[in-house]
């Protein structure tokens, strides 16, 4: 396999990763706090991305890695604690491809900005994608039709923590290997943890969902192991704009569990997606 279709496919891995986790993310927030639930995902996977260290060799860690490992971790940290907020209080098919929508937008105008080198049928597919993506928020879903922008201001500041964490992640240098996530990950739980020190715990919101929580960080670190390498073996513009696709994979599952419905919009976003994904690898 291809350093390109390397980067694909692993970039539909973290999709995968993320959405699932997600998924499960919403439902254990509404039982806790969301900032709780960030915390406590982005502990218990520090366990596989630390793992994820035996397939490389020592730290080849320089400052700059350190600087940008570190902005990552504080970007994530408040994305991911706004998106499960969002998800908690708002309908999980329009909020979820919200912050992936902004999430993908903005690496990708850094990445032209940076004079990425990609073909003419990439570009357009970068474009489908972020088409489809934003198909997924177009249209209300199940029960929570009447308050569907409840969470939006939410959502987009996730979006806006996801763009800044793989914009710093992309900046590290490949020879750090997964080093930069383990950094970025300690300091997004440590701010997270710090962070529920400053709202008491209700009655009603602190019932730890342990199974849902220890499978949706291992799917999510599993999923950004996933991600720092299609990073380090291909363009952040693409990678950027397939991982956030990962919506699909977290309506999915809401559509078959919890019986929401996906609109129109939604299902022509899936058709953009699935022709982004085939754009974006063709390189003839």
């Amino acid at each position: 396999m291809d350093t390109a279709s390397l980067s694909l496919t692993l970039a539909l891995g973290a999709a995968a990763g993320a959405g699932f986790a997600d998924y499960l993310a919403a439902h254990a927030a509404r039982r806790m706090r969301a900032v709780r639930v960030a915390a406590l995902i982005q502990s218990l996977g520090l366990v596989v991305v630390a793992g994820s260290l035996a397939w490389g060799g020592p730290p080849a860690l320089t400052s700059q890695d350190l600087v940008m490992a570190v902005l990552a971790g504080l970007s994530i940290a408040v994305g991911i604690a706004a998106l499960y907020g969002a998800l908690a209080i708002g309908p999980i098919g329009v909020n979820a491809p919200t912050s992936a929508v902004v999430g993908a937008a903005l690496p990708v105008v850094a990445a032209i900005g940076l004079g990425e080198a990609l073909a003419g049928l990439q570009f357009l597919g970068l474009a489908l994608g972020l088409v489809g993506v934003a198909l997924f928020a177009a249209g209300p879903v199940g029960r929570a039709a009447g308050g569907r922008l409840r969470g939006i201001d939410l959502a987009v500041l996730a979006g806006l923590g996801i763009g800044g964490f793989t914009i710093a992640l992309h900046a590290t240098d490949p020879a750090a290997g997964t080093w930069p996530l383990l950094v970025a990950r300690t300091v997004a739980a440590t701010g997270l943890w710090l962070a529920t020190l400053r709202d008491p715990v209700g009655e009603t919101r602190d019932t730890v969902d342990w199974p849902r929580l220890s499978l949706a960080a291992l799917l999510d670190a599993a999923g950004m192991v996933a991600f720092l390498l299609a990073l380090q073996s291909g363009h952040m513009a693409i990678v950027a704009v397939i991982t956030a696709l990962y919506p699909g994979f977290t309506v999915a599952l809401a559509v078959l569990i919890d019986r929401e419905r996906m609109q129109r919009a939604q299902l022509f976003g899936l058709a953009f997606a699935a022709a982004a994904v085939v754009l974006i690898s063709w390189r003839g």
